[in-house]
């Protein structure tokens, strides 16, 4: 399903972590480095229909920006023609809320 963003970025999909409204998180392997990140598939239409795409815009751009031990680092964001991809710090010891 993801094979394209497998072979445009280098990395692997691995295990599903979670759904939500507008997207699946899915544990991911840089295949270059061996970082290991939680990777936001985002689903472009379903932002589209509920008219959210300035706030993704914002929460893209404000995440690129933070840097702080207590907020999830976003390493980078990339998209294709249905899905926008978040890559972010995976955090493995549960819900954060």
């Amino acid at each position: 399903m993801y094979a394209s963003i497998e072979n445009k970025l280098k990395l692997r999909i691995s295990t599903f972590l979670g759904r939500g409204k507008f997207s699946d998180v899915h544990m991911a392997i840089d295949q270059r480095t061996g970082l290991v990140f939680a990777l936001k598939i985002i689903k472009k239409m379903t932002v589209i229909e509920h008219q959210m795409q300035e706030q993704l815009v914002r929460e893209i751009v404000i995440q690129s920006k933070l840097s702080h031990p207590n907020i999830v680092k976003m390493y980078g964001q990339s998209y294709d023609d249905n899905y926008i991809y978040m890559m972010l710090e995976f955090c493995n010891n549960g819900e954060l809320f």
